[in-house]
């Protein structure tokens, strides 16, 4: 990850970009510090408009690390959250891990650590611009939801 972020932050800087898009769409998640590693790094990047030049793509299919990395995104880099509501609830049991029972050779997963980003016992995370991907707009190639970033941050 620290090799991915260096290189997304000398792209940044040879572009001069002032926004960060972050797509976490159809994301089924993974491991939260990985997207922790990559705010933090984000974090000491003074040329990107952490006013109102990050966001966030998510939807119904953004689900456990994915889901919390949104919220956190949200949290640590002031990003706008832009799509449709998460498949999972921001505070909860989260990062999977897996081992084989000795006798029936069955894997068991389970979660490693409960995660509370929200007090209030939503049953999603809601973005704050929601904007619905239709099936026509899927059949027609269209990306409303990124369309309307782009939109936005031409607007600026």
């Amino acid at each position: 990850m620290e090799s991915l972020a260096e290189d997304l932050l000398t792209f940044i800087n040879k572009h001069q970009s002032q926004n960060l898009i972050i797509d976490l769409r159809d994301n089924y998640g993974g491991d939260f510090f990985v997207g922790l590693k990559l705010a933090q790094l984000l974090i000491l990047e003074d040329s990107i408009d952490w006013k109102s030049g990050v966001y966030v793509l998510i939807d119904n299919v953004t689900f456990s690390a994915a889901m919390s990395n949104a919220a956190q995104f949200s949290q640590l880099l002031n990003a706008t959250l832009v799509g449709e509501p998460t498949g999972a609830k921001p505070s909860g049991y989260q990062d999977m891990g897996q081992f084989i029972l000795p006798n029936s050779k069955l894997e068991v997963t389970y979660s490693k650590r409960h995660y509370h980003f929200d007090d209030n016992e939503r049953n999603a995370l809601y973005p704050q611009v929601h904007i619905e991907h239709s099936i026509e707009n899927y059949k027609a190639s269209k990306d409303n939801q990124l369309q309307w970033i782009l939109s936005d941050i031409e607007q600026r």
